[in-house]
């Protein structure tokens, strides 16, 4: 079975006008969250995912950043959020504040998105990505959370499949490919939550079969079960 490889990276870059080398030397930060919400769509063989960060800056100064995908993505919106409202960063050109632009480039899609304000140390900001992905394999959602080359620890990922036709599968057929978690079943939804903190340059992905054929909730024995 050939699993998907998405490359889910975030780089932050220091307002200084150095060089990007030492640029990336004088910011600090971790992830206080990364979290999916991944929707099954299997009429249209799509899934649709809303992915949180949350940052908490701990040194230096951050105006922008960048996301980038080399399975097909349809960007459906970026929000931006700090201590309020959701804010939309809407399509733009150049490096305008509250702006984000798209480039594609060798099959990888790449967002960079240029924060409102300035976020310094101390600060903490979360950012939000809306978009859809063709199922690239059959009946099976395979998803890379949380890529290898994350720079910083990610301190909890959790990770929320809906099936709004129904029929949830049965949460031991969760298989956490790389890292740690435990599934559980809520209504028509399977959740994934991380154990612990997952440190910098550790992936968490995970496998899950869905549709007919496929074990439903309702037969699974009562309590929790750990992912595989």
């Amino acid at each position: 079975m050939t699993r998907k490889r998405t490359i889910m990276s975030l780089i932050i870059s220091v307002v200084l006008l150095m060089t990007t080398s030492v640029m990336a030397q004088n910011i600090t930060f971790e992830w206080t969250r990364w979290d999916n919400v991944i929707t099954v769509q299997p009429s249209t063989n799509t899934l649709d995912i809303a992915e949180t960060q949350e940052f908490q800056i701990t040194g230096g100064e951050v105006r922008r950043a960048s996301r980038s995908w080399t399975d097909p993505v349809d960007i459906e919106g970026v929000f931006y959020v700090e201590g309020g409202q959701p804010e939309e960063i809407t399509p733009g050109q150049g490096e305008t504040p509250g702006t984000y632009t798209i480039s594609e480039q060798s099959g990888e899609t790449t967002l960079v998105f240029y924060l409102p304000e300035i976020a310094e140390a101390g600060d903490s900001f979360i950012v939000q990505f809306n978009y859809s992905t063709p199922i690239q394999n059959e009946n099976l959602v395979d998803w890379i959370v949380i890529p290898g080359d994350h720079v910083a620890p990610v301190n909890s990922s959790r990770v929320t499949i809906n099936f709004p036709e129904g029929d949830v599968p049965d949460e031991g057929l969760v298989r956490v490919v790389e890292g740690n978690g435990s599934a559980t079943v809520q209504g028509n939804s399977v959740v994934i939550q991380s154990n612990g903190q997952i440190p910098a340059n550790q992936m968490f992905s995970l496998q899950m079969p869905f549709g007919e054929g496929v074990g439903a909730a309702a037969n699974a024995p009562a309590g929790n079960q750990p992912a595989a």
